[in-house]
Parts: C-alpha cells; structure tokens; sequence
C-alpha cells in the first residue's frame, strides 16, 4: 500500500518534492533533479532507525497538512503517528497516539482538530480479525494535534456494534460535512447492526450483531470546546438491508438531503 503526496515549497531551494508512504513503515521524500526524482530524505534512516509502526500494524490512513503528516496504523490499537516533514532532508516522528480500534478516514476540521472515522475494537487475547482484536461499531473521534509531540483525543462516538458499517469507510465521498462558526454538522450514511444475535454469547467481542435499519447518523462537533454530539439519527426511507456504497448526504443551510438507493430524502437538520 502507497500514500502519495506533492508538497510544494517544502524544502530551503523551495523546490516540489514528493512525500511516499509504503507499507510497512517506510517513508520517502523525493525531489526533482534534471528530470528525474531524487531521494533526499527518508524514515527510518540511521540518524532515526525507529521504523514508523511496529511489527504487525498495517497503514491504514495518512493525511499531509502543511509540514505534517498524519499516519495511523492497526494491529491491536490505533496508533496516530505525526510526522514533522519541515525539513525534506530530515522528516522525523514528531509524537504518537495509542488509541484502541482504528481509522480508515481522516479528514482536518482546522489547523489543530482531525476527525477520525473508522471501526472501535475489543481484544480477548485471540487473534480477533487477524488483527489480535475484534473490531467493533463504527467510531468517530476528535483527535487534538495543536502539541505535535503530544496528541490527544479529545472524544470519541460509537455507532452500532460488531457488523455496523459506514459509507465512508468505503468511500470519503461518503461523509457530509458543514461549517457554522465554531461547529462542524457531520452527515454520515450508516448500516446499523444493534439487534442481539440469535448464536454465541451475548456481549462477547466476537459477536456479530443483526441488522437493525440503514439511517443516517447527525454529529456535530465543537471546534472550541473540542467535543461531539450526536443528535438523533434520521432513518431511511428504504426498507431493508441493502448495499450504502453509494449513499450521498448534503448539508444546506439547515436542510440535510440524504441520496439513497436512487431516491433522495430531505428534511431539517
């Protein structure tokens, strides 16, 4: 897996460079020499052998800001890894969060906020997924970066249990989002499995609970106060289970129009 992206003017000749990400753990910045890309920085190296990851994670989101690059990986815990880029030559591991369950989706709601999206996770000492745990509901999280050195996640909401699924875990043209001063309303179409399990033990981290109703999930976030509040969800106007690949939300003023299964469904925020 390659994360790619152009930074311009990051380096002292301010020339483009290049920033890649391979799974596992290896990050490299090239610059363009004569027509063709040179390698001049790269982690680990022998100045900082620290591999990004440890042995087992998988890459599973990145996200490049300014001189920063947001990582996060997977195994047991969600590490958030924040790279200062500042200097092309010498890219370094600025800080890390360990945070149980993971994020497919990262999005910047300003300078010093990340909004994660992804699945929450439970491990009882098995080999879960094959990522030693069994992931959860869908999570959504607040993640302060304004310290690089220092992140914190601020807060968090978990939406379903074992089975639940979101479109933009699928797709990041699955999420809405709209800014009003100091709050950002969040629009996420969700396959919401809450229905206890006919099978297993109930409350087990390997259960896997039955589908309950396609909705969509209402957030908003406080940028000041770095906090999350979801609000009741709007349920589908489709009956039954079916595929939310191509689910749409739109936030206009106060209206939310939700794209599902070819209709289209509005009301009020």
């Amino acid at each position: 897996m390659k994360f790619c992206r152009m930074l311009s003017g990051a380096s002292s000749t301010s020339a483009t460079t290049t920033t890649t990400i391979d799974s596992p753990g290896h990050l490299s910045i090239l610059q363009e020499s004569s027509g063709a890309l040179q390698v001049v920085g790269e982690l680990p190296n022998a100045a900082r052998p620290q591999p990004l990851g440890k042995s087992g994670e998988q890459l599973y989101a990145s996200r490049f800001i300014g001189a920063r690059g947001y990582l996060v990986t997977y195994r047991l815990t969600d590490p958030l890894y924040v790279l200062d880029l500042s200097s092309p030559a010498d890219p370094k591991l600025a800080g890390e969060l360990q945070v149980d369950g993971y994020s497919d989706y990262l999005f910047p709601l300003n300078e010093n906020l990340l909004l994660g999206v992804g699945k929450d996770a439970i491990s009882d000492g098995s080999a879960g997924d094959g990522r030693f745990a069994w992931y959860q509901g869908v999570k959504v999280s607040l993640m302060d970066v304004s310290d690089p050195a220092h992140p914190i996640e601020t807060a968090r909401q978990i939406i379903g249990r074992r089975g639940t699924d979101a479109t933009v875990l699928r797709d990041h043209h699955g999420i809405a989002l709209q800014y009003l001063g100091n709050t950002v309303r969040v629009g996420l179409p969700v396959s919401l499995h809450d229905t206890f399990p006919q099978w297993g033990i109930v409350g087990a981290p390997s259960d896997y609970y039955a589908f309950t109703r396609t909705e969509l999930q209402r957030l908003e976030v406080n940028l000041a106060a770095q906090s999350l509040k979801s609000l009741p969800a709007i349920a589908s106007t489709v009956p039954g289970e079916r595929d939310i690949m191509n689910d749409r939300a739109l936030l206009w003023n106060d209206q939310v129009h939700w794209y599902q299964n070819g209709n289209w469904a509005s009301t009020g925020w």
